[in-house]
């Protein structure tokens, strides 16, 4: 294994037997983009059956953290090393300081069960070791295979039904330059599409982009970014009937957005009259996504951006739920500023209704002074086609807990006008260090053109 994946600050002993710990870059930027940053350790272990593990590490571990805050792992922490009993499958972070002072991130995963032998057909096999074919293509029918122990740098371009990537291996893009690929793990057309058990890491543009795909499975993906910029998690653009489920999820940029990619090669982002004019929509909808079981951590930006860039007729009915979020951005922008940060940021444009979102049962650990909680405005992006509107929102059953006893947040909901409103957005028993949101709470700012805005 090349030595540059290893990971030497951290050594992992489950049952008694030395896991590997793979390096993943991390940047913390001030300003802009940095490629020289920090990093943090990954590390894979497969049972069926409780694991015993030990964490040793030469820095102070007596203050570490184990997150999320809401795990069933039993946990002695001592000076030296870290002592967890894992019963349940997931992603654990330890964090023997503080989150920029190199976390091991553990996933627990169960035996995989079916794996394809690397002679069957329409299976591109890879097994331990590390591969460098640099592309990979997939077409109809095709399975992509990462054995337990394979690392592979590449990016991966599919189009067809019914393909599978599985297995307990690695994708990496770590030798690539920022943005040398338009999406790191692009699926296009993609019918019946599975994706299973496996890691990718070092991104260097979006992750795992869905364009014009339906029927998709993304369960137990582990998603380990935050080297750059315009690393997003997951990008559900113009796709429908999406799962994804027990998935990992870091990123410097957005972790889950949700988004209409142009298809016509008649807008611009140059004339904007033109657009306004001219445009039309393709039909191309995002309906029917479901978020759950997962764990997110985000460096720089928004948590779920929903509705920039996005062309469709419509986006509706999505559900996040029973999913934690471990760490929030802290570079803090006041609500009204265009590249404000949030948890959620639900912005349409283009003339696109954004509606029957529903996100419940989610804790957020704070341990940043502050960050915008929500906000909900239509807004103009490029290609500068207009405003949409947004309907039809609940939250709830939420709570922010953690380190910060400073962390308030705030909650921005506005129309722009009589034609661009938002309407019917609810939130229910949302709570801050155990104090429950009201109507009159200070932090929370409702806007003209709105309508039955309800926070009990």
């Amino acid at each position: 294994m090349d030595s540059i994946l290893q990971q030497p600050d951290f050594k992992v002993i489950a049952n008694q037997k030395e896991i590997p710990v793979l390096r993943v870059t991390a940047t913390f930027v001030d300003e802009r983009i940095q490629e020289d940053g920090s990093c943090y350790g990954i590390a894979v272990i497969d049972s069926d059956e409780p694991v015993s593990v030990e964490i040793r590490c030469e820095r102070d571990l007596s203050s570490a953290k184990i997150l999320p805050e809401k795990n069933d792992a039993v946990t002695e922490i001592r000076s030296d090393k870290v002592l967890l009993q894992l019963t349940k499958h997931g992603s654990y972070v330890i964090e023997p300081q503080s989150y920029k002072d190199t976390p091991l991130i553990l996933f627990y995963n169960p035996v995989e069960k079916n794996a394809p032998s690397p002679d069957t057909p329409g299976v591109h096999y890879y097994g331990p070791g590390l591969h460098s074919p640099g592309k990979i293509e997939l077409n109809e029918g095709e399975t992509l295979y990462l054995a337990s122990g394979a690392v592979v740098e590449a990016y991966l371009w599919a189009q067809g039904d019914n393909i599978t990537i599985c297995g307990h291996g690695v994708l990496t893009q770590r030798t690539m330059p920022r943005c040398t690929v338009r999406h790191c793990l692009d699926f296009y057309k993609c019918n019946h599409l599975t994706l299973r058990d496996f890691i990718t890491m070092d991104p260097c543009a979006w992750n795992l982009v869905l364009r014009d795909c339906c029927d998709v499975s993304i369960d137990n993906v582990k998603i380990c970014g935050g080297r750059m910029l315009n690393d997003d998690g997951i990008d559900v653009c113009n796709s429908s009937n999406v799962t994804i489920r027990n998935c990992f999820v870091r990123a410097q940029d957005d972790i889950i957005a949700v988004k209409g990619l142009m298809d016509k090669t008649d807008l611009t982002k140059q004339n904007k009259e033109t657009n306004k004019n001219h445009f039309e929509h393709d039909n191309r909808g995002i309906r029917n996504v479901l978020v759950e079981k997962c764990l997110f951590w985000c460096d720089y930006a928004n948590v779920f951006r929903i509705g920039y860039e996005c062309i469709g007729e419509t986006m509706a009915d999505i559900t996040v739920r029973d999913c934690d979020i471990v760490h929030l951005c802290d570079n803090f922008r006041p609500k009204e500023a265009y590249w404000a940060n949030a948890v959620w940021h639900i912005q349409a444009s283009h003339k696109m209704p954004i509606c029957n979102l529903l996100f419940e049962d989610l804790r957020i650990y704070v341990d940043i002074p502050n960050t915008l909680i929500m906000k909900i405005v239509p807004m103009e992006c490029p290609p500068w086609i207009g405003l949409g509107n947004i309907h039809n929102c609940t939250f709830r059953n939420i709570s922010f807990t953690g380190a910060s006893d400073t962390f308030h947040g705030d909650i921005l909901i506005a129309g722009k006008d009589s034609e661009h409103t938002v309407e019917n957005i609810h939130i229910e028993n949302v709570t801050i260090n155990g104090k429950r949101l009201e109507r009159d709470s200070e932090n929370i700012y409702i806007g003209d053109y709105t309508k039955d805005i309800t926070i009990s």
